[in-house]
């Protein structure tokens, strides 16, 4: 299979590097093909411009993005990989999937266009997990995901998984995450 992960960190020592690199690994280890599109360091610009938007429109889509719309047509599976900030996408991510998942490719008047392709969500959070599942943030995050990212594209969405406590955590819990999302990519 391959898979494209798309990682959104400007760290390279955060958790979310951990992560992306243990996902790598483990879906190697099976083995499957792994791209990543480390969006801070291939410095993507999340500004979806006017231009951008005209040259969509008339299907003349700009260079930077007919070069990701290509790595998610290689794709079997996609894995966003990032922290929750502000109850949501770092801002390069939504403006990734703003200007690559557009109209014509991703989704048309008919529907989505990205059917037969598998997506997931790995993302750290600050707070602990109860605080998202008791305000109901983890269910309106994933219904997002699932709802207007996977199904409106024509992705089947496979699962979102959430970290919470990421900065206060011990190295010992942190590693002891590590070896969940392993373990879960591992069986996929």
């Amino acid at each position: 299979m391959n898979i494209t992960v798309i990682y959104t960190h400007p760290n390279p020592e955060s958790f979310n590097h951990a992560v992306m690199e243990t996902v790598v690994k483990a879906a190697s280890d099976k083995g499957h093909t792994v791209t990543v599109r480390d969006l801070y360091q291939d410095v993507f610009s999340p500004t979806l411009s006017g231009s951008d938007l005209e040259n969509l429109a008339t299907g003349n889509t700009p260079k930077d993005i007919a070069a990701e719309q290509e790595y998610i047509k290689n794709a079997d599976m996609l894995i966003f990989i990032y922290p929750v900030w502000w109850a949501s996408f770092p801002a390069i991510l939504k403006g990734y999937i703003d200007k690559v998942f557009s109209f014509g490719f991703a989704y048309n008047d008919k529907g989505g266009l990205l059917s037969g392709k598998k997506v997931m969500f790995i993302q750290s959070m600050g707070a602990p997990d109860f605080v998202y599942e008791s305000n109901g943030l983890k269910d309106a995050i994933t219904l997002i995901q699932k709802e207007s990212i996977a199904e409106f594209t024509g992705l089947e969405f496979v699962s979102s998984l959430f970290f919470g406590e990421v900065p206060t955590l011990s190295r010992e819990k942190l590693t002891a995450k590590l070896e969940e999302i392993k373990d879960y990519i591992s069986n996929l």
